[in-house]
């Protein structure tokens, strides 16, 4: 990497979910120069990674992973991990509640806690798309307001 001192055996490596807001100094060649995109996973992948998080997990009979990758198009690895956590809390929450002694996961428990993943999610997108737009907004405007100003606010001489 440009800037650093040679260093044999040392790797730098970096990740971001956000590369459209990294400074170009850091992309161009000689810095972060080879660049790898990860796409988020597709319907047969999210099927095997809810698996995964549920290998050990008791389950109810009527828990269907592939319906629920189904249900989580654009949901990264992270985002199902959480959603698959969120839906045990939901079993064992219900389980307590029944007065049940083990706790086994549901369609119900998954369902739940999809609808309060997607309720969030759906919030901070809308929050950040409204934040988003006001930036561009103000971009645009600043030098028509500002020339607006100069008109309108008398110069002072002192």
């Amino acid at each position: 990497m440009d800037g650093f001192n040679f260093n044999k055996g040392v790797i730098v490596i970096a990740a971001t979910n956000r590369r459209e807001v990294l400074d170009e100094a850091l992309l161009r060649p000689g810095r972060f120069s080879k660049h790898i995109y990860i796409p988020l996973p597709e319907l047969g992948s999210r099927e095997k990674i809810l698996d995964l998080y549920m290998k050990n997990v008791p389950v109810g009979s009527d828990l269907n992973l592939k319906e629920i990758a189904e249900k989580t198009e654009g949901y990264s690895g992270a985002e199902l991990s959480n959603l698959v956590n969120e839906a045990k809390h939901n079993a064992v929450r219900r389980t307590q509640e029944q007065k049940i002694e083990e706790p086994v996961v549901s369609m119900g428990d998954f369902t739940k806690a999809l609808e309060e993943f997607n309720s969030t999610h759906k919030k901070f997108k809308n929050e950040k798309a409204s934040n988003t737009g006001n930036n561009v907004i103000n971009a645009l405007l600043q030098p028509v307001l500002e020339g607006y100003m100069q008109q309108l606010l008398p110069v002072h001489n002192t």
